[in-house]
């Protein structure tokens, strides 16, 4: 509006910053409640006028009943406030730093992954997807001179409308074009738990569901057994019951709820990466095979055990597949059979008959990422968004 000196304003305005390095503080004015904003203005100064100005619920909203993996275990949309602790994209624990209340009457849609999953999600929904130009450009880019590699089309963010729009390729094979990078394994800390995870793993899959016992007919994982503290006793053919120097295993498992009720305690499943490694390895040298192609699978007949595998698998980062066919049991609950599937160059047993077979038949795969397979229109829900402090505000849902 005038003209002002330039001595005047360059004094005030260094006084302001001495003031500033001084106070050792990054807000000193008036906090607008928007994290990145006030990292930048030091909050509302006098004499700012600051206008953010965005489309209403511009975000991730999700249906309320979608559930949401924390550092300790699930909450779910609806339930989750700010302040709580969600995970994010990379593993690690994220806070919710804002959440909007429930909205009603938004466009929906079911969003179908290619392992299965399915999430409600409104029309403005933004995904961070791979389409089949950025796979290829990537390919593109690690086969040709460096200069290719500034070249590259990258993922990008889209909303659901925007994913369904482009859903396939316009070729003539219509391939599926988007899709979805899998989650970095969970970044735990260790857990103190009450039984080694391996051995945990170990009974689940070949131990008596009422009894600190096990059926084996493989030596090796006797010794891994009483290489983390067990104390492995014969009771009969192929039996063998489990002890501890102090305290009793039997009990140990009844205090976790599993016994009588195979499962994984959320404990576990919340663990450290390699405790949960170790946990996969105990399940997987029991009831776990090697396919021809090189896949690995699990198997049982308890779907609460099947979907708490499933959810220890995806938390080390692989895509896993869920089947289901009926089999002869003794009861209708033990007449299903749940298999996992997963693929990985990893080393993922224990048991050395079990690892070579894996090392010798596994192939790379295409393992990192979930294709989006269908969008669905539904009827409306109601739906509700959060935003996290992650650098790329992602979270696992």
């Amino acid at each position: 509006e005038d003209y002002h000196s330039l001595r005047d304003v360059l004094t005030g305005t260094l006084e302001a910053i001495e003031r500033l390095h001084e106070d050792h503080r990054e807000i000193t004015g008036v906090p607008s409640g928007f994290a990145e904003l006030d990292r930048l203005t030091s909050g509302l100064q006098p004499s700012n006028l600051i206008i953010v100005a965005a489309r209403p619920a511009v975000g991730k909203a999700l249906a309320l009943d979608t559930p949401l993996p924390t550092p300790t275990g699930w909450t779910t949309m609806g339930e989750v406030a700010v302040g709580d602790q969600l995970i994010a994209a990379d593993g690690r624990p994220t806070t919710v730093v804002a959440a909007t209340d429930v909205m009603h009457d938004r466009p929906c849609y079911e969003v179908e992954l290619s392992d299965g999953t399915v999430i409600v999600a409104d029309a403005q929904h933004q995904w961070l997807t791979q389409t089949r130009a950025s796979r290829r450009s990537a390919w593109a880019a690690a086969r040709r001179h460096h200069r290719a590699r500034t070249q590259r089309v990258l993922p990008s963010v889209r909303t659901t409308e925007e994913v369904l729009a482009t859903l396939r390729c316009n070729g003539a094979e219509r391939r599926l074009n988007h899709a979805v990078i899998n989650t970095r394994p969970l970044d735990l800390p260790p857990r103190k738990l009450p039984l080694p995870p391996y051995a945990l793993g170990a009974w689940l899959g070949d131990g008596h569901a009422a009894s600190a016992r096990i059926t084996t007919a493989d030596p090796e994982i006797v010794v891994y057994l009483e290489a983390d503290g067990l104390r492995v006793v014969p009771s009969g053919r192929l039996r063998y019951r489990l002890r501890l120097p102090h305290g009793t295993v039997e009990g140990i498992l009844r205090s976790l709820g599993v016994l009588g009720d195979k499962r994984i305690p959320a404990v576990y499943l919340r663990a450290s990466e390699m405790q949960r490694r170790s946990l996969l390895a105990g399940l997987l040298d029991t009831d776990g095979t090697v396919t021809g192609s090189g896949a690995v699978q699990f198997c049982t007949t308890s779907r609460r055990l099947a979907e708490d595998a499933h959810d220890l698998v995806v938390s080390l980062g692989y895509r896993c597949s869920f089947s289901r066919k009926p089999v002869r049991g003794r009861t209708a609950a033990t007449s299903t059979s749940y298999t996992l599937t997963f693929s990985t160059a990893d080393e993922v047993f224990r048991l050395e008959r079990k690892r070579l077979a894996h090392k010798e038949r596994k192939g790379p795969g295409r393992t990192g990422k979930r294709f989006i397979t269908a969008v669905r229109p539904i009827p409306s829900v109601p739906v509700r968004c959060v935003e996290v402090d992650s650098p790329d505000h992602l979270y696992l849902a």
